[in-house]
């Protein structure tokens, strides 16, 4: 479908910088939207466990 969104990849960098992975490839549309459906969870639940959420 073609490349991933600005939105998409500003997402997705700030997923990979938090839990310290790789990011996708952001030629790749479908990959992208993929990889953060993979990771979305994981990455809000490591952000509620630090704190970083107000109450």
């Amino acid at each position: 479908m073609g490349m991933a969104t600005l939105k998409m990849k500003n997402y997705a960098e700030a997923i990979a910088d938090y839990l310290g992975i790789d990011p996708p490839d952001f030629d790749d549309f479908e990959e992208t939207s993929a990889w953060i459906d993979e990771h979305r969870m994981e990455y809000l639940r490591a952000r509620r466990d630090n704190g970083d959420f107000d109450d």
